[in-house]
């Protein structure tokens, strides 16, 4: 129990020292808001303590001071409302380009401090206190910055209603009208995509638009809303930095995996990077495009950690060893819970497949591979495709009843025994024996009389014939009961 209680400390005390570090401001951070704000350090210290500023970047704070710039509001204007320091500048930007388009011809601190109240007041109000030009039609002004211009209805959304129903009632019905959609279908794309988030409809114009040029047809915008979420700007970025993505043409690619859209170029390529650097070839990244899902970082950890656990590194070339990676804490979990049962003949497929399936492996019980998975993985181990190792293989009656893990470290016994991958293919039944008994008979196998010159497949036999004649040709050899009866 004092073990445990003190375990739990540690763990508090890592956590507590987590958040410090990424609540503290930088020297270069500190030094960069008080340039940029024209604000004395002492003042800032003050400003920040009173109002909880959280740590910012440099880059961000950068960020914030162009947006403020383009808005011609004052630096100490902007600094009487601090949400607007402690606001994500695309977030601001966005508020921004909702309310231009809305009618607000010039944007005040005070309207983008409390743009959230300012979206759920009636329009009339907005004008009777001078936020809002009085002739301006709002519904109008969204409608002008649709592309292409559509025929809606819009008597409904007089100044009695707020921007945000008027911007919600628009953007349902400019949806219905683009994408050929039922009222239900819009709902449900609410719903699922919290497309309420969408500010600038120049924006979701250019982004559909981009889709279809993408070869992304209404079914599949549909199906993957985060095309309307996406700003141009990142999908005209992706197009030109990564024009290719693992030898497929970038369209392709979004095409058949919509959500790339959203993945920054930067991340695209250096996750490509590590994956490259692993070895795996482009056709296999081709197969599992989602693995671009992960950041570079988690790709990296991931590789990593699967190099640490022999089971999983013994897939290093096999065409699913990418899905390893994608679904990496569910396979951990999974082996462990087989190692508990004993169950040692596992492949890619146990460890990546359904739920289901998975429960339907374990409930079976059997501990053997099938017959396909043993000769494929045999093939793909001595990087050969021929026909005469599923024959050789098939020959022995427990072919399926080892380990893979224990077929790869008898191969890399043979190996350092300098066997060519030529005449184990001959003699391929050997891999199905463990090291200590290929050991044992390698060395019995020297007192037999044989020079340089003798082929290395006779060897080999020999060391077969010496270990299956102590089990009287039964094929027993192959149990290894140190590891499992």
């Amino acid at each position: 129990m004092f073990v445990f209680a003190k375990s739990n400390f540690f763990l508090i005390y890592q956590l507590h020292k987590i958040i410090r570090k990424s609540s503290s401001w930088s020297s270069k951070s500190v030094t960069a808001f008080c340039e940029i704000f024209d604000v004395d350090r002492n003042d800032f210290l003050k400003y920040r303590r009173d109002y909880k500023i959280p740590a910012l970047t440099v880059k961000r704070i950068e960020a914030l001071s162009s947006l403020r710039e383009s808005l011609k509001i004052d630096k100490s204007e902007w600094l009487l409302y601090p949400e607007l320091v402690k606001r994500s500048p695309l977030m601001l930007e966005q508020y921004c380009l909702n309310l231009n388009e809305g009618g607000f011809q010039t944007i005040r601190a005070v309207v983008l401090a409390n743009y959230g109240k300012i979206v759920k007041t009636k329009i009339r109000y907005l004008k009777a206190n001078g936020y809002l030009p009085m002739h301006v039609n709002v519904a109008e002004s969204y409608l002008s910055h649709l592309s292409p211009k559509p025929q809606l209805f819009i008597g409904d959304l007089t100044d009695d209603n707020t921007l945000n129903l008027t911007h919600y009632n628009i953007l349902t019905r400019f949806l219905m009208w683009r994408l050929n959609a039922s009222y239900e279908t819009i709902q449900k794309l609410f719903r699922k995509f919290s497309l309420a988030k969408i500010w600038s409809f120049k924006q979701l114009c250019q982004s559909i638009q981009f889709a279809e040029q993408l070869g992304c047809t209404p079914d599949k915008i549909f199906q993957y809303g985060h095309t309307f979420k996406t700003p141009p700007k990142t999908i005209e970025s992706l197009l030109i930095q990564v024009p290719t993505l693992a030898g497929l043409d970038i369209c392709k690619v979004i095409s058949s995996t919509p959500y790339l859209i959203r993945v920054p170029p930067e991340q695209l390529l250096a996750s490509y990077k590590i994956l490259k650097d692993a070895q795996i070839s482009d056709q296999l990244i081709q197969q599992h495009l989602n693995v671009f899902h992960l950041k570079p970082e988690t790709i990296a950890e991931r590789i990593e950690e699967a190099k640490k656990v022999p089971e999983f590194e013994i897939f290093r070339n096999h065409p699913k060893f990418i899905k390893l990676i994608i679904t990496h804490n569910e396979a951990r979990s999974r082996l462990s819970f087989l190692k508990k049962l004993k169950l040692r003949c596992t492949s890619v497929d146990h460890f990546c497949c359904q739920k289901q399936k998975f429960n339907m492996y374990v409930q079976d019980g059997n501990d053997l591979h099938s017959s396909t998975d043993v000769i494929k993985f045999v093939k793909t181990l001595l990087r050969f495709n021929g026909n005469i190792i599923s024959a050789n293989l098939k020959k022995h009656l427990f072919y399926r009843h080892v380990s893979f893990l224990s077929i790869t470290d008898s191969y890399k016994y043979l190996q350092e025994l300098n066997f060519s991958d030529d005449a184990i293919i001959d003699v391929v039944q050997l891999l199905l024996y463990p090291r200590n008994r290929l050991k044992s008979a390698y060395e019995a196998s020297s007192s037999y009389s044989m020079d340089t010159t003798t082929n290395e497949a006779v060897k080999l036999n020999l060391i077969l014939y010496l270990i299956e004649k102590e089990y009287h040709f039964t094929g027993n050899g192959i149990w290894n009961y140190t590891e499992n009866a």
